[in-house]
């Protein structure tokens, strides 16, 4: 019952941050970009209220929890108010497409943690000089960050011209860290190399070879070191990369 629960809100996430990355691009006033910035604040308000309620469940961490929430929300809505009633200032510069990529793929690093710790408890995390390390890997390395993650690279406008991405998502859904086999491991990894080979070597667009051989080295030497704290970390900057690359490329 509780993974079916999960799989609906991740869907109900999904569907929306979809909807942020196909009008991101065509929106034209900074009022319009707050409303976006709002509601993935406080999607990441909201997981962070979740991941602290799952490690100190009481009643006055759920209170503390919903008044943080209640703040960062009233503020936002005071912010966006205030700029309705002012005349239009058209969007400018790149800030704001670093703001929406992080916080895009800060939302499935919060999701896949908070997922995952409520699958599996609160004692998976490490605490000591392991805490960062099992921060990461209980965050990336589960199917509640990649699956999401690969649905919403294929929502990207004009997708049957951006192949890039649907390969991206295709290496996504394979990752080798969804499932604790060996043998998917291997096939994930053989699979992966001989993905992005097609990719270049078929469609030729070698601009994206640096992100691309990036992360096909990080999963191969994790394979090799069992280790998959550097294919999660690549994992998370490349992602944010080609949802910034995205808004860049489709803004223009």
């Amino acid at each position: 019952m509780l993974f079916l629960i999960l799989v609906v809100i991740a869907c109900s996430m999904v569907a929306l941050i979809a909807w942020v990355i196909r009008f991101a691009p065509v929106l034209v006033y900074y009022t319009q970009l707050f409303v976006i910035l709002f509601v993935l604040t406080m999607m990441v308000s909201m997981f962070l209220g979740a991941s602290v309620y799952l490690f100190y469940p009481s009643s006055l961490s759920l209170s503390a929890i919903l008044g943080e929430n209640m703040f960062v929300m009233v503020l936002g809505l005071i912010y966006v108010f205030e700029n309705l009633q002012r005349p239009a200032k058209t969007v400018s510069g790149v800030w704001w497409r670093f703001a929406l990529a992080i916080l895009i793929v800060l939302n499935e690093f919060l999701m896949g943690f908070v997922f995952n710790t409520a699958q599996n408890g609160a004692s998976i995390l490490k605490l000591g000089s392991d805490f960062l390390k099992s921060l990461v890997n209980d965050s990336v390395n589960n199917y509640w960050f990649f699956l999401p993650l690969a649905a919403e690279l294929v929502s990207v406008k004009k997708i049957t011209k951006r192949l890039f991405y649907v390969f991206l998502a295709a290496s996504m859904a394979f990752s080798p860290t969804i499932l604790t086999s060996k043998l998917w491991h291997e096939a994930s990894m053989i699979a992966t190399a001989a993905l992005w080979v097609g990719f270049f070597f078929g469609i030729k667009r070698w601009r994206y070879l640096p992100p691309v051989t990036l992360f096909v080295f990080s999963e191969v030497f994790s394979f090799f070191i069992h280790d998959y704290t550097l294919f999660a970390i690549v994992s998370v900057c490349v992602s944010t990369w080609a949802f910034y690359d995205y808004l860049k490329k489709e803004r223009v």
